[in-house]
């Protein structure tokens, strides 16, 4: 990864997000540079996840998701588990909330603290069939499903009215989500014990709330705001729980940094270590309870488009019990 905001590399082919840019002209958006120096495809991007957060809140009525005091919180819960997360980038909590705001603001209402970091890094994950795992009984969790989706035909369509969410993902996540949601007859709310989101932006946690079914059209700032700090499972770390879930126990893209092709494969071995409670301070409780607690769910996004939504469970539960996935 190079150093600084991300550029276009290859000039010799087309730009695989280029049309996504230019779709921000055609919906109206700015595309000046956020700040001097600043390359014109950094720029790009972050405008269109400020377009999303602004498009939710005309659709949606609510004007809480572009509330920089609601940015911060978010960033500033992501910043504490990832002071727990030694693999973590930024492993340094601010003192409060009120510091992510001193940032500069790049495009409204994103601040520069409001952004994962551009990192350098690696991930790997071994995965293995459930008769190469019987002769040797490692502890392992086991991944149950797994939905891929792309652009959509009107995701750069005119009469599309949510223009921004489907550039930046959310249209796909739903979809995607729901899909496996639907074939697993699975309450996200309910059952859902553990999320790893793709968090490049705070502003897109919160609307990843709602796309992903943790919380109902219109209330990802009610489901945030409404969560309680617990104990990690060990009693020797803290973790933000909302509803019945605790989203990006890692500290997520914003405390690991995004190393882009790396990140998606750090969030799967995340949730191998948590449930096989290798996951330290931030080990989540609840995968440590009932049957119907052990559910986990990772969400990745890569703009030109690309969205993963993968279900994990730990493995030997009596629903699991039959074969079906893989082992990781």
């Amino acid at each position: 990864m190079e150093r600084g905001g991300l550029s276009r590399r290859y000039t010799d082919r087309p730009d695989p997000v280029g049309r996504h840019c230019d779709r921000i002209g055609a919906l109206g958006g700015n595309r000046e540079p956020c700040s001097p120096g600043m390359s014109q495809w950094t720029s790009d991007v972050i405008r269109m996840f400020a377009g999303a957060a602004s498009e939710y809140r005309d659709i949606s009525g609510s004007a809480a998701l572009t509330s920089e005091q609601l940015l911060a919180s978010v960033a500033f819960k992501s910043r504490l588990h990832g002071s727990q997360n030694p693999r973590a980038m930024l492993s340094r909590a601010p003192k409060s909330a009120d510091d992510l705001l001193k940032a500069p603001l790049l495009s409204p209402p994103i601040r520069v603290s409001f952004c994962a970091p551009v990192a350098t890094g690696a991930a790997a994950v071994v995965m293995a069939t459930e008769s190469w795992w019987s002769n040797r009984r490692l502890p392992v969790t086991e991944l149950v499903d797994q939905e891929l989706v792309s652009d959509f035909s009107d995701t750069f369509s005119d009469t599309n009215s949510g223009g921004y969410s489907s550039l930046c993902g959310l249209t796909q996540a739903r979809v995607a989500s729901s899909r496996i949601y639907h074939r697993q007859r699975l309450n996200p709310k309910e059952q859902l014990a553990l999320v790893e989101l793709h968090d490049c932006f705070a502003s897109n946690e919160l609307m990843l709330y709602e796309a992903l079914g943790l919380a109902d059209k219109g209330f990802a700032q009610q489901y945030f705001s409404s969560g309680r700090w617990i104990d990690s499972l060990n009693g020797d770390g803290s973790l933000y729980l909302t509803g019945r879930q605790v989203v990006n126990p890692s500290g997520g893209l914003m405390s690991k940094g995004h190393p882009l092709g790396a990140s998606g494969v750090a969030q799967c071995a995340e949730m191998s270590w948590q449930h096989r409670g290798l996951a330290g301070r931030r080990q989540v409780p609840a995968l440590d309870e009932t049957d119907s607690n052990r559910w986990a769910l990772q969400h990745n996004f890569g703009l030109g488009s690309s969205c993963a939504v993968t279900l994990y469970r730990r493995y030997g539960s009596a629903a699991l019990e039959r074969g079906q996935g893989a082992k990781l």
